[in-house]
């Protein structure tokens, strides 16, 4: 919901925040718009898209803060949103850092979700490479001859199981 100065706006308001952020619910009030303004003003609004970025960064921030105090809730964020998330990193180019920051991966070898900064920390210093292998199962990888390189030289890799993964991992 947009509010200017404590009156309600809108709840109509679509590019407030993007696409890929859906699940946020909450309300903007802001004393940087005019109280007459009007819906079709709002689309091509300078402001709201300083509102939208904000907004977008401080979600991101909120969320890299959970991660460092309260694992487990993430964890379980990520199992309900992670792949909505994962849509940020192909539609925002501005935020994909920021997101692939808080995403999490399945890892071979530690056999649980880590996040791409624990992968490389993990990788011996002759790896220079982060090694995926996009399928539709955590299940279905583990059967993959592709692994079985990889396994044998105690090297891991990160298994893709979201269908969006195939589309941002070529961005």
């Amino acid at each position: 919901q947009l509010y200017v100065n404590r009156v309600f706006i809108t709840d109509e308001l679509k590019d407030l925040i993007p696409e890929w952020l859906r699940f946020v619910r909450g309300i903007i009030d802001t004393a940087s718009l005019d109280l007459n303004v009007s819906r079709e003003m709002l689309q091509h609004n300078a402001t709201l898209l300083k509102i939208r970025k904000a907004v977008t960064k401080r979600v991101l921030s909120e969320l890299a803060k959970k991660i460092k105090k309260d694992p487990q809730a993430y964890e379980a964020f990520w199992a309900n949103f992670g792949r909505v998330l994962k849509e940020g990193i192909y539609e925002d180019a501005d935020n994909r850092d920021l997101i692939l920051k808080i995403c999490r991966f399945y890892s071979l070898q530690q056999d649980k979700m880590i996040s791409l900064e624990d992968y490389i920390e993990a990788m011996p210093q002759t790896q220079n490479e982060i090694y995926y292998l996009a399928s539709d199962s955590v299940k279905a990888a583990k059967r993959s001859p592709h692994i079985e390189g990889f396994a044998e030289k105690d090297i891991d890799v990160l298994l893709m199981t979201d269908p969006i993964d195939e589309f941002w991992i070529s961005t």
